[in-house]
């Protein structure tokens, strides 16, 4: 550790967020001991660079050296160990091995640190944890919604201003979604069945077909179950359709 003592981490982490590979790699070396030494603890078992576990620490203290806030005033050793420590936990819930390791934040090597640098390591990770959720929640919508020939801009474009023409846009979505019927018509036809809305919803043809763009935006929303940050953008009625 008195390598990582000597240099000061916090100017590298700096240049390396300003776009410095040479300093990432620094920085990598440097601690390619100490990831070795914490996830091989972590996993409770000697390790070597050929391990599985070893490449995922790797990535997690490239992502812990990006998300690293210096401003916070975090110690970024706290920071990189609990960012390694979850992404490994995740790595092993997949696996289906997560018995060998605990799920709790603090284990006996993080008693050096104090409970203020964990607590504010793990909401950063966390935070960060939520960001890269958005972006991947983000990009699978975006997907989605070109299946049915809408981009995000055309999406902007043409959402109704009024929250009134929303709410019952949306729910024209509720009712779409509650028939399997028509969700399998419609995730196979990629098209809004605006015959069966207008009998459901009591909405009229220009209503539905002006507003096809939203009700086709929402309804991918309510069927996909992983978009739950989108979700809570989407102003849902108490009552459902009633059909």
């Amino acid at each position: 550790m008195g390598l990582i003592i000597l240099i000061n981490v916090e100017e590298l982490i700096y240049s390396i967020q300003n776009g410095s590979e040479r300093d990432r790699e620094k920085l990598i070396e440097m601690y390619k001991p100490q990831i070795l030494y914490w996830t091989s603890n972590l996993c409770k078992r000697k390790l070597d660079w050929t391990n599985d576990e070893l490449s995922i620490a790797l990535m997690a203290f490239n992502d812990a050296i990006d998300s690293f806030e210096v401003k916070k005033g975090a110690n970024f050793s706290t920071y990189a160990k609990i960012v390694i420590k979850h992404r490994l936990i995740d790595y092993f819930k997949k696996e289906q091995k997560h018995r060998h390791l605990s799920l709790t934040i603090v284990d006996e090597e993080e008693t050096e640190f104090t409970p203020a640098e964990i607590k504010l390591a793990t909401e950063n990770y966390y935070k960060e944890l939520e960001r890269i959720e958005r972006v991947e929640e983000l990009q699978l919508y975006q997907k989605k919604l070109s299946e049915f020939g809408i981009s995000f801009i055309e999406l902007t474009k043409h959402s109704p201003k009024h929250k009134d023409t929303r709410k019952r846009l949306t729910y024209a979505a509720q009712c779409l979604v509650s028939d399997i019927n028509l969700v399998k018509k419609f995730q196979r036809t990629k098209q809004l069945p605006i015959k069966e809305l207008i009998l459901m919803t009591g909405l009229s043809r220009k209503v539905l077909e002006t507003g096809r763009k939203y009700v086709v935006a929402v309804s991918l929303i309510l069927l996909n179950k992983e978009f739950k940050h989108l979700r809570s953008f989407i102003e849902i009625g108490g009552d459902g359709c009633e059909g």
